[in-house]
């Protein structure tokens, strides 16, 4: 990889956090108890040092380890090295991508011509100085029939976020007539914008922008009228080429591949080190104390950083379009990581058909670690295409923008109300807001299941 400027200053700081391998029982090959010793050895602590080189990635390079820039070819180096040291062969797979870049995201209120912030979703279609209403939305807008009795016709509907996602919300409203959409996220702060992204395969039916929580109630009333609002919303697709770095076991068989993934790209607008660097922290400290028995395990394992996850999974997209036949089908399982280190935590692990959840179930049940099952099209992530291809697909998720409730509240501690990572996607997604206790709990129950699935060949 290409050393970037403010690379260097991160000498010390790379090293120590680079090679820290615990010693496994000399039985620890492919027995059951490989999946136990994996996750006594990857530990929160070791997993931190690494989050702590990606926040002085992000700190060197503007703040961000976003898709072509400095701070991601520094992680991409940062990554490699370490694997390197640690005994596996990474190679790169060019992911082309299309980005969508922001022309304008201007919004005001008509009356005075006072501008409000937001922050355009990407993909959504142009508004060109479009006149519309500001009308209050129904208290979750997942469905259509959430809307009946309220007239949104042409309106911008004014939307706080649900649990059901940007998804439902944006189509319900579509189909219930709306023009267009703004949405404010529950943050700690009430005048926090989240840009949001859209990971659907078709742009969204009418655009959605983001606004603060303060903005959204300032909007809806009471107001004798309807708020007029002038919007012109406007973007278009770029195209590049970004890399998922790989690395895999010298061992196991090349007909049973198990693949651990997370993604290795920030969001535009922050240092991403909840989402996803907890991920890539946890996955390459599994690498790590994996890489000394790697000759003795059953299954291969396939340890990938996906590029461009944040433009729509791109680089899983990619990699899984370009699988063979015989190589798709060697695939057993990809387990996923995501965001497993949110400051308002819940645990969610991925369940329902064609998903492999046991390994994740039993850890966290042995152990009394309290945990949801959640379906695949709950936690957005790089598993999406693997599921799609009819592969096998597992994984834990901390929680992004969704909302914790009064029942998670009384289980896992936080805060009732508030979105599990209030700093998704923004430049406070930084080291100290993480909750370590996650990171250490959720990177060893994601070793335990990568010892599970390498120890052992499964249909």
């Amino acid at each position: 990889m290409t050393t970037v400027p403010g690379s260097r200053i991160l000498g010390a700081l790379a090293a120590a956090a680079a090679l820290t391998i615990t010693a496994l029982p000399a039985a620890a090959a492919p027995t059951e108890s490989l999946a136990d010793a994996l996750a006594q050895a990857v530990t929160g602590p070791d997993a931190y040092r690494h989050l702590q080189v990606l926040q002085a990635i992000a700190d060197a390079n503007g703040g961000v380890r976003a898709v072509n820039t400095p701070g991601l070819a520094a992680t991409e180096d940062y990554l490699e090295t370490t694997l390197t040291t640690a005994g596996y062969h990474p190679t790169v797979q060019d992911v082309p991508y299309t980005r969508f870049a922001v022309v304008a995201e201007d919004t005001r209120i008509v009356d005075g011509n006072t501008p409000l912030r937001t922050m355009l979703m990407d993909e959504s279609p142009a508004l060109s100085d479009v006149t519309a209403p500001a009308v209050p939305g129904p208290a979750t807008g997942c469905q259509v029939g959430d809307y009946s009795g309220l007239n949104v016709s042409g309106a911008a509907v004014v939307l706080a976020a649900a649990s059901c996602g940007v998804a439902q919300q944006v189509t319900a409203a579509a189909q219930a007539g709306a023009r267009a959409v703004l949405l404010n996220s529950v943050t700690p702060d009430a005048d926090t914008v989240q840009r949001l992204h859209w990971f659907g395969s078709a742009p969204p039916p009418i655009p959605l922008a983001s606004i603060s929580r303060n903005q959204a109630e300032s909007l809806i009333g009471p107001h004798p009228q309807p708020v007029a609002l002038r919007m012109n919303w406007q973007g278009h697709d770029e195209h590049g080429t970004t890399h998922t770095l790989i690395a895999e076991t010298r061992g196991g068989s090349a007909d049973h591949v198990a693949i651990v993934g997370a993604h290795l790209d920030s969001a535009a607008d922050g240092p991403g080190i909840d989402d996803d660097g907890s991920a890539v922290a946890a996955t390459l400290q599994t690498a790590i104390q994996l890489a000394p028995y790697q000759d003795g395990v059953t299954d291969r394992v396939r340890f990938i950083w996906w590029g461009a996850a944040e433009l729509a999974d791109a680089g899983a997209e990619h990699y899984v379009a370009q699988l063979s036949p015989t190589d798709r089908q060697a695939i057993q399982a990809y387990l996923d990581a995501t965001m497993i280190a949110s400051p308002n935590f819940v645990r969610y692990v991925m369940s329902g058909p064609g998903v492999l959840s046991q390994p994740f179930d039993d850890y966290l049940t042995a152990r009394r670690l309290p945990f949801e099952h959640a379906g695949t099209d709950v936690v957005a992530s790089d598993h999406e295409p693997f599921a799609a291809a009819g592969i096998t697909v597992g994984g834990i998720f901390a929680g992004s923008l969704g909302v914790k409730t009064d029942a998670q509240a009384s289980v896992y501690g936080g805060t009732a109300g508030q979105s599990y990572d209030p700093c998704d996607r923004q430049p406070c997604d930084r080291l100290d807001r993480i909750d370590t206790t996650a990171l250490d709990q959720n990177a060893r129950a994601l070793a335990y299941a990568v010892g599970w699935t390498a120890a052992r060949n499964f249909p």
